[in-house]
């Protein structure tokens, strides 16, 4: 009763810290510090607004919906989460991951697609909170870096061409296959209209040229008020151009996400893939954030905010969330102390809202496509890209069939795609141990003035004795003692990480066979984990542990000399260890 009463109180305490992460930091609000969060809560604020409604777009969504995420997303995650810096909120690859979900289900732009939009948010922050609630933040490990590089970069592609009929001022049919899109912007090709070509190119060259020579400077608002100023000036909405439209003058209001079980079961492999990506995007920038303020990340209660974000964004018309790289760096570098910054900002994006929602009347769409492209250009992380082809096959093939997964499947499951791949290739690696045998050629009878002195090998093994590695390490053996003849063979383990059930019955099957012609099995430096383990298990009786398992190098040959009988095994051990360390194995 008394273990049970503590489990209790255990699970209670970890979750009044979960609760609580503001514990951490709320002694670093100070007067000063709440002057540097203002300035940062406005830089993020300027930043933020064309982006909610940039990204909302991307995701078949109303423009508000990226702006209420700016503001309800942002505070909890920020607030919530472990992080001092990392913005939350809208990002353009969960954006481009929606309308592929959602339209399954609904017409995109739909009341439906709307409400549907609600509930898989909802879900994903669900599976998220019980990740952090649970502990399982290792899941997110498994997908490694370089898929989320070739992922980022198929989204890229795709939000090029979704936009690419709205640069051009054509109109195609929405639901199009990647390449049935292409066809069909072709055909479209001799009806492009120019005046929004003209906005779209004027937008996209400001934000470019900005961006490169004025890097400080907000370049996608200025790039969009460069756009509307050309609409103005070609004619606006009289000479075909299409506009944005104002946004509703209210803040976000409590609307409870539709409860459809089929659409819910049907979307929960979706929305695990969502949840997985989202979370892998914040705890990276968080980490990464972490380097440069040299603070502490807990991964979990990262996970805790960002789903109790997305659960709570859910219920007042916001869509799915994370961390934000470029907005979380520039929060940052604009000098940002705590999470009062992300309250500022959200603040003034609310006030935006209240005050001046007519301005977006004047936006056009094609300025909107424009800076849209501009984004979807830079998920494009060529750097990395280039220094992957030039060093590993293997991680250059996860990029590369990530990446066509992300253009010809769906994108969610093109995120599983990679991963089976990378887990694939890592088992393929993982199963091929190196083998390293010592060549003992220079120790001759003579040199042991002996006539017949036992016959021995030394073997290195760098990997773990696992189920899939044994029958690469069986033929490898096989292969040695087929050229050498062996009677005893000492394997040097000092390079073995895990045996697991496979591994011990290789060991004594291994064994059996030296016994059968006079020899035996010798192992040498097991790490202590494995060995203690090892020791605990009935095997190590089989194995006859007490005699044939070393733990140090040198009193191991020592021993197993003096066991042999070797005659002159002060000689041999020289040798021995000559032959050995000329391979630098120990």
């Amino acid at each position: 009763m008394r273990r049970k009463v503590s489990f209790i109180a255990h699970k209670m305490q970890m979750l009044f810290y979960r609760l609580t992460p503001m514990r951490h930091w709320y002694q670093r609000i100070t007067p000063k510090n709440v002057q540097y969060d203002f300035w940062a809560g406005l830089t993020g604020a300027v930043m933020v607004l064309p982006q909610g409604i940039a990204f909302s777009l991307i995701a078949g969504l109303p423009p508000e919906f990226g702006l209420y995420s700016a503001i309800v997303v942002q505070i909890i995650a920020g607030f919530w989460g472990s992080s001092l810096h990392m913005v939350s909120g809208p990002t353009i690859a969960l954006s481009i991951v929606i309308p592929n979900i959602v339209s399954n289900y609904a017409a995109m732009g739909s009341p439906e697609y709307i409400g549907l939009s609600l509930t898989l948010m909802l879900i994903v922050g669900v599976i998220q909170l019980a990740f952090g609630l649970f502990r399982l933040g290792g899941l997110v490990n498994f997908i490694s870096h370089t898929v989320i590089i070739g992922f980022t970069a198929g989204s890229g592609v795709l939000i090029m061409l979704s936009q690419l009929p709205t640069y051009l001022g054509i109109d195609i049919a929405r639901g199009l296959s990647f390449i049935d899109k292409w066809g069909a912007i072709y055909q479209q090709l001799p009806h492009i209209h120019w005046h929004s070509f003209i906005v779209a190119t004027v937008t996209l060259i400001t934000a470019i040229s900005l961006r490169i020579y004025r890097k400080k400077l907000p370049f996608m608002l200025l790039g969009m008020i460069a756009g509307a100023v050309t609409a103005s000036f070609l004619g606006g909405e009289e000479a075909g151009i299409a506009m944005l439209g104002a946004l509703p003058e209210k803040l976000p209001r409590f609307i409870a996400p539709p409860f459809d079980i089929l659409k819910i079961s049907a979307m929960i492999p979706s929305a695990f893939a969502l949840a997985l990506l989202g979370l892998i995007e914040a705890v990276s920038i968080a980490r990464s954030l972490s380097i440069r303020s040299h603070q502490r990340i807990d991964g979990n209660q990262e996970f805790f905010g960002q789903g109790l974000s997305n659960i709570i964004g859910s219920f007042l018309s916001c869509y799915v969330g994370s961390g934000s790289f470029n907005r979380s760096a520039v929060n940052y570098d604009a000098g940002a102390k705590t999470p009062f910054a992300l309250l500022f900002s959200s603040l003034i994006v609310a006030t935006v809202i209240i005050t001046i929602p007519w301005i977006t009347r004047y936006l056009p769409m094609a300025a909107m496509a424009g800076v849209i492209m501009l984004a979807g250009y830079n998920l494009f992380d060529i750097t990395h890209i280039k220094i992957i082809a030039r060093t590993s096959t293997n991680e250059t093939a996860i990029i590369l069939v990530t990446f066509l997964s992300t253009l010809f499947l769906n994108l969610e499951f093109a995120i599983y795609v990679g991963v089976i791949l990378s887990l694939v290739l890592y088992l393929q690696k993982t199963a091929h141990p190196v083998i390293v045998e010592v060549d003992f050629s220079s120790i001759t009878p003579a040199v042991l003035h002996q006539d017949n002195p036992p016959k021995i090998s030394v073997v290195q093994i760098n990997g773990s004795l696992f189920f899939g590695a044994i029958d690469h390490i069986h033929r490898t053996m096989e292969q040695y003692a087929a050229n050498h003849q062996w009677q005893h063979v000492i394997i040097m383990a000092e390079g073995i990480n895990l045996i697991d059930i496979s591994g011990i019955e290789f060991l004594i099957s291994e064994r059996e066979r030296l016994l059968k012609y006079g020899g035996d099995l010798y192992i040498i430096g097991l790490k202590p984990h494995v060995r203690e383990e090892l020791r605990k298990s009935p095997y190590w009786r089989d194995l006859d542990g007490d005699e044939k398992i070393f733990e140090s190098t040198y009193s191991a040959f020592r021993d197993i000399c003096k066991k042999l009988e070797i005659q002159n095994y002060r000689d041999f051990m020289r040798l021995l260890f000559h032959d050995y360390n000329k391979l630098g194995l120990n």
